[in-house]
């Protein structure tokens, strides 16, 4: 049974004030007269006896501005709370490893460069800057939903000191790398990021990778170091120059061999599992889209997340960066 009762403030004895027919419990006076019902300031109650409770405060007096824990306003507060609290359990719970994997080389075997678009959208994908439709390939990248970077070459030793017009050389002069460069990173839009092709020997060049650094920095690039040396001071350099960066963890397949494949990827998950993150590089090579399509469908239920690599970028502010803030 349900009863219906005015919300208007009962008639007053006259000379009296408010407070002096203020009620605790029970909240239902039946002596006190009531107002004539309008329909719009009608309220269903339970037909039981309701009351009201006063929240306490810690010196153990009525707290009326904090409701209790029973009526509708407090129960929806206490909802939010338990759901904020839920979220931020969320939050601080352990995220799963992370791994990033960038295909490269991409451009000019153009049947894997095709199966390459079929992996993930999170996959980055690296274009050569004179593959053939370079520009129409990645376009066709993008609209897949890719991340895109552009394959930078850089000398490696066996060039023997003739790496060709379109790798960047350590014999060349800062003028003539520029140049280069503003050519290079031409030939294409759409990419947010560079990696090195090669360049083993030129990565180890601080003095032309500074060079590299501050092109980018210009055009709003990161850097990822493919670590093609163990000496390179690709990291370091886009550190100190400020622009945000990453460096290889695993190769997929410098040994385009399957089994060796697979222990590189598990080698990927096991650097993942240890530091929370990793970044592999693979290439357009059957044997390496063979072994991966399968492998970045079950990461999830092997509990990893699958990452883009901007996602995983270092955006410290390197020394001379501060230094041209601070004008020292």
């Amino acid at each position: 049974m349900l009863a219906a009762f005015s919300l208007m403030q009962p008639d007053l004895p006259s000379g009296s004030s408010p407070q002096h027919h203020v009620h605790s419990s029970p909240v239902m006076d039946q002596k006190a007269p009531f107002a004539p019902l309008r329909s719009s300031q009608t309220l269903l109650l339970q037909s039981r006896p309701a009351t009201l409770e006063v929240a306490q405060g810690p010196d153990n007096k009525a707290r009326r501005d904090v409701p209790s824990v029973k009526t509708p306003v407090a129960v929806s507060r206490v909802n939010r709370i338990i759901a904020a609290k839920t979220k931020l359990r969320e939050v601080e719970s352990p995220r799963r490893p992370r791994i990033a994997i960038v295909i490269d080389d991409m451009g000019f075997d153009r049947d894997n460069s095709a199966r390459a678009l079929r992996l993930p959208p999170e996959v980055t994908l690296a274009y050569l800057p004179f593959a053939p439709e370079a520009a129409a390939q990645v376009r066709r990248a993008r609209l897949k939903g890719h991340p895109v970077m552009l394959h930078l070459p850089m000398e490696a030793p066996d060039h023997g000191g003739k790496p060709g017009v379109n790798v960047l050389s350590v014999a060349s002069s800062p003028e003539k790398l520029r140049r280069q460069l503003t050519d290079i990173l031409g030939r294409f839009g759409g990419y947010t990021g560079v990696n090195n092709h090669m360049g083993s020997k030129f990565t180890r060049n601080r003095a032309k990778m500074d060079i590299v650094m501050s092109e980018l920095r210009k055009r709003g690039l990161f850097f990822l170091d493919s670590r093609t040396s163990g000496g390179s001071v690709g990291g370091a350099a886009a550190a100190d120059a400020g622009i945000p960066y990453a460096v290889r963890d695993v190769f997929l397949d410098h040994e385009a061999d399957p089994e060796k494949i697979r222990a590189q990827i598990a080698e990927t998950e096991r650097i993942a599992r240890a530091t929370g993150q990793a970044i592999a590089i693979g290439h357009p090579r059957t044997a390496t889209m063979k072994a991966i399509a399968p492998w970045v469908a079950r990461l999830k239920e092997r509990g990893f997340e699958l990452v883009r690599l901007d996602t995983l970028l270092k955006r410290d502010i390197g020394k001379k960066l501060a230094q041209a803030r601070t004008g020292e």
